[in-house]
């Protein structure tokens, strides 16, 4: 089973999702809990090395491949000025699956900033039914005035705002997690 807190925040309209990575399943999850809209995520270009079934599915998945860090803030750029209304752009922002709560990349932040786009803080775990379900919260949206040409300082002070508030999503809401991964 899969909780879900919040689906109300992912309106309709353009947004940028700022979520964390703690599994595989992560993109499969939100695109089966939110059918009616359109994900993109980019997605590691070696990911993209396997046989062409495999690479149809990510991209049903709406993985956006990149290889190069100073592209993929473009690719995302353009993607979110061509997107439709039931369009809206993921963005893991720990850059890769990980355990715990590192920092989060600045690539959502910069992109929010350039394009105007809201922001919305998503939590996501993955579990199985004996360890509480798997649970998506979305947060309320962060309104991001449009600055072509934000400054470090500003990207900076919103990567950080967008990890507080991921975080306190799981923190408010994840009651399935254990003494142990609450204590770590």
């Amino acid at each position: 089973g899969v909780r879900t807190k919040g689906m109300a925040n992912l309106r309709e309209g353009r947004c940028i999702l700022v979520v964390n990575h703690s599994s595989q399943m992560d993109a499969a999850l939100l695109n089966m809990v939110l059918p009616r809209k359109r994900i993109s995520f980019l997605c590691s270009r070696r990911l993209f090395q396997c046989p062409k079934f495999c690479q149809a599915f990510l991209r049903w998945f709406g993985a956006i491949p990149v290889s190069n860090p100073a592209r993929d803030i473009q690719v995302m750029r353009e993607r979110a000025e061509g997107a439709s209304r039931k369009e809206l752009l993921g963005y893991f922002a720990q850059g890769m699956i990980s355990a715990g709560r590192p920092a989060f990349k600045p690539g959502a932040a910069l992109l929010a900033l350039q394009t105007g786009l809201p922001l919305i803080p998503v939590y996501i775990r993955v579990a199985p039914f004996y360890r509480g379900g798997s649970l998506i919260v979305a947060g309320e949206p962060v309104p991001v005035e449009k600055h072509p040409v934000p400054t470090p300082e500003e990207v900076t002070a919103l990567t950080a705002q967008l990890h507080d508030r991921v975080w306190a999503l799981a923190d408010q809401y994840d009651v399935g997690k254990t003494q142990k991964e609450t204590s770590a």
